[in-house]
């Protein structure tokens, strides 16, 4: 017959291996993903070369289920219309269709992650890549930053700089 000192050894020994392996696995799922949250544009941050950029700040929604990203981009564009973007995706390269408010240009991107803190993606029209950017998220996970370089409709090269805050 088993002490009930043994039966409790045993069961500490066993609490204490299941939560060596939990701690293990746990952080990566309790972690919140810093790029999840609202975001608000800080215009007085930002840059747009050759401009304009936009007239209000614009607010971007980042949230996560059933294995996507889920963003959502509401505002005012550079002629004080109302603007929105809506999109899909994994971080995994491929093409993600988007729904952008009067965009006679761009509907696609493709995005992969760098790290935790770091994203690029390529916007694309019909297939061909119309500008790259990279992203920054700051590691206190309060802003990040994204600069973009490609041409505009007109041929021009662009170079601009959105600094988003978390709201």
């Amino acid at each position: 017959m088993t002490s009930p000192r043994a039966i409790i050894a045993a069961t500490l020994i066993v609490v204490a291996t299941v939560a060596v392996v939990v701690s293990q696995v746990i952080p990566s799922a309790q972690e919140t993903d810093p790029l999840l949250g609202t975001w608000k544009l800080n215009l007085a941050k930002s840059k747009y070369e050759p401009g304009p950029g936009p007239t209000a700040a614009m607010r971007t929604t980042v949230d996560r289920g059933g294995g996507v990203f889920l963003t959502t981009q509401a505002g005012t564009d550079p002629q004080g219309h109302a603007a929105f973007l809506q999109v899909a995706f994994k971080f995994d390269g491929e093409d993600y269709p988007m729904v952008i408010k009067d965009s006679p240009v761009i509907n696609t991107i493709s995005l992969k992650r760098a790290d935790r803190y770091s994203f690029y993606f390529t916007l694309k029209a019909d297939g061909n890549a119309v500008a790259t950017v990279g992203a920054a998220i700051a590691k206190d996970g309060k802003s990040y930053t994204e600069q973009a370089k490609g041409t505009n409709p007109q041929g021009k090269p662009v170079n601009n700089i959105q600094v988003w805050e978390k709201q």
